[in-house]
């Protein structure tokens, strides 16, 4: 039996979590969201949410692939369009998501 990650916060101004587990196209876009109403509460510069968020996902697979990207990736917002990108499957969202 696969785990699929799920997404865990406390409080909206508490840093989210992102576990380990095969990350999903809902528990990918639950974790953009969370980020966004973190950083709002926060008030995180657009300039410094990558490197602010990522300590949340607590994968080691990810962790590896935001550190061997870590200068890109920081360069970039949360939009997590590049996480996305590189860890859901091709056309993951012209699929049939969320029971709709």
């Amino acid at each position: 039996m696969t785990k699929y990650t799920v997404v865990e916060q406390s409080a909206p101004n508490k840093l989210p979590k992102l576990l380990v587990g095969e990350l999903t196209p809902e528990a990918a876009c639950n974790w953009d969201n969370t980020c966004l109403t973190y950083f709002m509460h926060k008030e995180t510069e657009e300039k410094n949410q990558v490197k602010t968020i990522v300590f949340g996902m607590m994968d080691p697979h990810l962790h590896t692939w935001y550190l061997t990207q870590r200068a890109t990736l920081d360069a970039g917002t949360i939009c997590m369009t590049a996480l996305k990108s590189a860890w859901l499957e091709t056309h993951w969202d012209s699929k049939k998501v969320f029971g709709l």
